[in-house]
This record gives structure tokens, sequence and C-alpha cells, in this order.
């Protein structure tokens, strides 16, 4: 039986279920609070497993066609010299590419409203009631709460929750024109710091620093291009090249924010997806990746005769194990990274020399892998 369902949310997961449930034939109203769908203009890495989950869509080439595809990467010290060379097999690609590619697949006639911000949910009636600011109610046989990581949803679900934690550390991001600096993508680390760049398509490369630091100190700094010079300018070719080719309002600062490993995912017929659900540090590169299977697998769960509270708890045993343990380690590599003690970094020089890289490639493919998405689906 087709479901009305409210989508809180019109970010990439928000968007991506959209699609994914429309296909299954259910019907989807979008609602965000942005008076216009326009990403911030960063990139995002789409491992194989979000490409695996975009190609049940139809999409996964439309998606490609966008971005840079990566096969080689690897993990350097502050001096250039290599912790580590592996296959990196990652579509980098600009955030309002992807959002552009997946609000066409919707199609004209998805309802969406804009400009609007959901300021609570009541779920005392088989039918959840979200409540907007400008005072109109939509009631839906299901509620997905894909609203990001302050989520309205998750707050009127869960008050009892606390409000997700500072990692200690803020990421810087810019895209610059910078032909021939970056052919393929690396990640410095060193002195408690690291420095991801990767190139884009037409030329342009997408680089993000992530520095340790209490958030009020980032919130002081009146020239944010001119820190990044002061804490990367001695690094290696071509971090300082990069930093003097970006034009200062080309970059941004975004304190890191997380949860502990979710416990659950739903609550009633209201269900969380992506960072409303599980909101992780970058290390791994697999929030937005996560998302996109959020959504995808949610809509393969809810089947015909079969009842929301049984979908949605099939949706949980697929997903929860999964996102724990990514989530989980995201944070454990974002400690180490960004560790400034001696210990930390004999155990990272260590993690890599001494690890077997066949060892290290399965593991990868256990996180990113298309396998590790198709595993999920019926």
């Amino acid at each position: 039986m087709a479901l009305n369902i409210g989508i809180i949310g019109a970010g990439i997961g928000g968007l991506t279920a959209a699609i994914a449930l429309r296909q299954k034939g259910h019907s989807a109203h979008l609602i965000e609070r942005a008076t216009e769908l326009g990403e911030v203009g960063a990139a995002v890495s789409l491992w194989p497993n979000a490409l695996a989950a975009l190609d049940r869509l139809g999409l996964e080439e439309h998606v490609r066609a966008q971005g840079h595809w990566e096969e080689d990467g690897a993990l350097r010290r502050p001096s250039g010299d290599p912790y580590w060379m592996f296959n990196n097999r990652n579509l980098i690609i600009l955030r309002p590419s992807l959002q552009q590619v997946l609000l066409h697949a919707t199609g004209q006639d998805l309802p969406l409203t804009l400009g609007s911000r959901c300021t609570g949910v009541r779920t005392l009636s088989d039918r959840p009631t979200v409540f907007l600011d400008d005072m109109t109610t939509h009631e839906y046989d299901l509620v997905i709460g894909a609203d990001g990581l302050r989520s309205r949803v998750r707050a009127a679900i869960a008050p009892e929750d606390r409000s997700a934690s500072y990692s200690g550390s803020t990421a810087w991001r810019a895209v610059v024109h910078a032909p021939g600096l970056v052919p393929t993508a690396w990640l410095t680390v060193g002195r408690g710091l690291h420095f991801l760049a990767a190139p884009l398509p037409d030329d342009d490369v997408y680089w993000s620093p992530v520095v340790r630091i209490p958030v009020s100190e980032v919130e002081a700094i009146d020239d944010q291009l001119e820190f990044v010079r002061r804490c990367f300018g001695t690094w290696h070719s071509p971090i300082p090249e990069l930093l003097e080719a970006t034009e200062g309002d080309a970059c941004f600062a975004t304190p890191v924010y997380f949860r502990p490993p979710p416990t659950w995912l739903y609550r009633g017929r209201v269900v969380l997806i992506g960072d409303a659900a599980h909101p992780m540090t970058p290390d791994l590169g697999q929030g937005a990746c996560q998302a996109i299977e959020d959504a995808v697998v949610l809509a393969d769960c809810l089947t015909p005769n079969r009842s929301i509270e049984d979908s949605l708890a099939d949706f949980t045993s697929r997903r929860l194990r999964r996102i724990r343990g990514i989530v989980r380690e995201a944070r454990f590599l974002g400690k180490l990274n960004s560790s400034t003690s001696r210990f930390c970094e004999l155990a990272r020089l260590s993690m890599f020399k001494i690890t077997p890289s066949s060892y290290s490639e399965r593991h990868l493919e256990g996180i990113s892998g298309r396998g590790a998405f198709e595993a999920q689906m019926s």
C-alpha cells in the first residue's frame, strides 16, 4: 500500500529518500527550511558503497559525470614523504553538483515546500503530525527526519537527548582553480593537523585542512584564510601554492560535531537518516555516503503487505550495526590524526608500516565497497 511520507530536510539524504520512495510507489513531500536549494560549495567523497546505492536509483552514471573519479591515494607526512600509498577508488564531487542531479531526478511534480522550518512533531496517533513555523500542520503515514546535525525532528521525538558534541577540531574548506597542482588525492597528517586535497573537474581543486582548536577561538578568527596559511604554509608543496591561489572569501570554517554511535533510528512512525541520526567526523569520508545508504535501504524496507513498524524494525536491523561501526572508527581515526602526542605519532606510523596492505584494503572494502552496501538489500 502506498504511503504518504513527509521528509523534513532537502539535503543529500532527504532528496535521495524522495527519489527512492517515489520509485517504490510512495508519495513524498519534502519540507526544507531554506528558501532555495543551494548547498554550501564544498565537495564530498562518494565511495563505491554510495555509488552502488545511487545505481539502484539509476543515477550512478549521472553523478559520475559531474565528479572526478580517483584511483590512487596517499597518506603523507608534512615533509611530503608518504606514510601509505593505497587504492583510493572514490568520486570527488561538489555538493551543489550532486544536489542538482538529485533534484532533477525527483521530478517536477514533487511536492516541495521551501522556507518552512519544522518546529515540532507530534506522535500520539498512527499518523504523526509535523508543525511548521508558519503555523501550518501536516499529517503523514511516516515522517523522515533528514534535517541534519541540529535536527528539530530528533529533538521532538527524543527530547532527552543531549546536543551533538564538538569533536575538538574544525575543518576549513575551499575550492580553487589550480591546473596541474593536484593530479591525485592525498591526505597529509602531522603535528596534530591534517590537510586533504583532491582534484575536481575543470582543473579545480578541493582542499580541506583540519585543526584541533577550541570552537571559541574559531569564532574569534578575523581572517580564516590567513589562519590556515599560518598553520600550513611551511608544509610540503603544493599546499603553500594552493593557499596562495585561494581567494579569501572562498575559505570557510566548519566546526566538526558528532554523536556517539546510535542505539536507535526511529521512534513510533518517525525515522531519522543522515546527520539527524548519526553525525560523524569526516575521517572516513562516509558522511554523505551513509545518508545515501540510509535513504535507499529505508525505501527498500517499506514494502507492501507489511506494517510500518515492521518495516522500520527491518531498517534498523539492516543499518544499525554498520552505522555504529563506521561512526566509531571515524572518531578513532579523528582522535589519532589530531593528537600531538609522540605515542600517537608512533602508533600511526606503525599502523601503516606493519599492517599488510592486503588487510587494509579488505578492511576498507568492508566499509566502502559496493558489496558492503549490497549486503543490506533484500
